[in-house]
């Protein structure tokens, strides 16, 4: 095993790629020499700075030629790199540089706040080096395997969040074992779709430069564009993509749709529990024919997956999927519950053990107290709680049947429901609060809060808006006045309204009727998405808890119900039932015409 992670992507970088690229990117191609050189840059301000071993360098920028150069130059300099999400709020952005406390931030340069302008800094191609002022000059002592590599913050929608200190050595185990599951030829092409802030980007950007495969970097608009994400992988023979089980099914859907087109050899899903019949049908789509489809589970907490393998037709027949055996070096155990569903005869808790382990959390000693526990098989070795509630199957693979805790995955994103619901509570005026989810894939957030006093739904979503994640802030609003609980006197869930249109704090309450069939059809449609009832045709999708992978179930709908196919941006410019069914109309009517003129060109030709 190599000593770190940069020094995995550069030994024997030219003789793996030659003149390949290792990256496409939205800026061009990203060759080995602009690699090297681009890395070396990053690497030397930051070290003639100062910052180096045990510090930690802050990234906001963006999926281009300068994102993988900027990463490997800061584990160069010997530093752990920590990644901003993309567009996150300001409250967001500042919670998580206060909780890792960088000496040093690159920043795209027309991102950085204005208000930077008199901070130290250092030109650096693209991006601008920013240095804080309070930190120790870097160790000179040598590097080591047990050197933080990256931070990741999981599950922080309010209070602290919790930062995942994941060392070399745990990532170069990972890559290591990720190879018994997903091999990659220098004839692959990896589509990197994932942010570089969540962990899946560490098999997409890492595992592809070690194997020497290329690697195309897709940019956020397109990433969740289904369209156009087909599009790309289509234009650039992409043959290995990892995705969540959301995002498969709408690129399943649109590739049915449309006749398929992709040169895809290789389907891994993960980062959510997915459904064994809407896997089939992606794996029923043109393009998925002959590709073949792995499920990999894994926290951050114990880098990026830590079981996996292949499934097969037969996998697919139940709802719940195996997420796979243990990776290679990955030691687990089943731990009782003492209540809930772990209770149940043949589950229990799932404990990680082995060199995929993360430090802990930065900062948190408690928490890390917590979840990484002495293993009870003595030698000194720990086991990390995941939380999550496993079975095995009859191949000895491990199947997910839920949490231990209110934590959820939506859309990908790891959230705890509990700290959303915090977030409502520490307004003065309410005195209760519940988060779940609903929609028809249980992606679409809900709150339900009670009052001391009157509140204003808008002034309160607006102020979840400025202080949480965007994947955290409900789409619902529900104002109970009384709260349903149980003869026990727990929260009766059963009893909690369904939400309504005025739910919905962008929504009105004066829908309009469907006035045509088409408008009553689309209604029909949108009612079966959201999960709503007392829709108009003049609400809007977003201000309905919409989202882009919603917007192209919505596409793929239309399709199958009226047999015209949407672009997106006809329907992502007029989110209302009322425009999109003159667009429909206008489609249908097109088509109409066009297969008349066709049918009198046949008879024509038939005289």
């Amino acid at each position: 095993m190599t000593a770190s992670v940069d020094d995995l992507a550069f030994t024997g970088l030219s003789e793996r790629f030659g003149e390949r690229p290792v990256q496409v990117c939205v800026d061009g191609e990203l060759g080995v020499t602009a690699l090297e050189q681009r890395s070396a840059q990053v690497r030397d301000a930051l070290t003639r700075a100062g910052v180096g071993r045990g510090h930690v360098v802050a990234v906001k920028g963006r999926r281009d030629s300068w994102l993988l150069p900027t990463l490997l130059g800061i584990l160069g300099a010997g530093a752990a790199y920590t990644v901003i999400p993309y567009n996150s709020p300001q409250a967001v952005e500042a919670q998580l540089l206060e909780t890792v406390e960088p000496a040093a931030m690159v920043v795209w340069e027309d991102l950085h706040p204005a208000s930077w302008r008199g901070c130290t800094s250092v030109a650096l191609g693209d991006a601008v080096v920013f240095l804080f002022g309070s930190f120790e000059p870097a160790s000179p002592a040598p590097r080591s395997i047990d050197d933080p590599a990256y931070i990741i913050t999981t599950s922080g929608t309010s209070g602290t969040p919790k930062a995942v200190l994941v060392p070399h050595r745990a990532v170069l185990a990972f890559l290591d074992a990720a190879c018994g599951v997903v091999a990659l030829s220098r004839s692959d092409v990896v589509a990197a779709r994932s942010s570089a802030a969540f962990d899946l980007s560490v098999w997409e950007l890492f595992a592809s430069v070690g194997a020497g495969t290329t690697a195309v970097l897709v940019v956020e608009g397109v990433a969740a564009d289904t369209a156009r994400l087909h599009e790309l992988l289509a234009q650039t023979g992409a043959s290995v993509l990892s995705t969540t089980p959301s995002a498969a099914y709408q690129l399943g859907a649109y590739d049915e749709a449309i006749g398929g087109g992709l040169a895809l050899r290789q389907l891994l899903v993960g980062g959510e529990a997915s459904d064994g019949g809407r896997l089939a049908d992606v794996m029923a789509a043109p393009s998925f024919g002959r590709c073949r489809l792995v499920n990999w589970y894994g926290p951050t907490e114990v880098t990026v997956s830590c079981t996996g393998g292949e499934l097969v037709e037969q996998d697919l027949a139940e709802p719940r999927t195996p997420i796979g055996p243990a990776l290679s070096g990955v030691r687990t155990e089943v731990l009782p519950v003492a209540d809930g569903v772990g209770s149940v005869e043949g589950l229990g808790q799932l404990a990680v053990g082995g060199d995929q382990l993360a430090h802990g959390y930065l900062g948190n000693p408690r928490a890390t107290a917590a979840a990484f526990v002495p293993d009870p098989a003595g030698h000194g070795d720990r086991l990390y709680l995941t939380g999550d509630i496993v079975g095995t199957d009859a191949g000895d693979r491990f199947v997910y049947h839920g949490r231990a805790d209110d934590q959820i995955q939506l859309r990908g994103y790891r959230l705890e429901l509990g700290e959303v619901e915090r977030a409502i509570a520490s307004h003065p005026g309410i005195r209760w609060s519940h988060a779940t989810v609903g929609g028809t894939d249980l992606d679409v957030l809900v709150a339900y809060f009670a009052t001391f006093e009157d509140v204003d739904r808008a002034e309160l979503w607006s102020q979840l808006y400025r202080t949480l994640p965007r994947h955290a802030v409900p789409a619902a609003l529900v104002n109970v006045a009384e709260v349903p609980v149980t003869v026990g006197q727990k929260l009766d869930v059963a009893k909690l309204p369904a939400p309504v249109i005025t739910d919905f704090v962008a929504g009105t309450t004066a829908g309009r009727a469907a006035e045509t069939d088409t408008e009553e059809r689309l209604l029909t449609l949108w009612r079966r998405l959201l999960g709503i009832e007392e829709i108009g045709t003049d609400h809007h999708f977003f201000a309905l808890g919409g989202h882009s992978l919603l917007v192209a179930r919505l596409v793929n709908g239309i399709a199958r119900e009226f047999g015209v196919r949407l672009q997106l941006a006809d329907v992502v410019e007029g989110l209302t039932v009322r425009e999109i069914a003159s667009v429909v109309d206008r489609e249908t009517n097109r088509l109409a015409v066009g297969a008349s003129a066709s049918s009198r060109g046949q008879e024509e030709m038939s005289w």
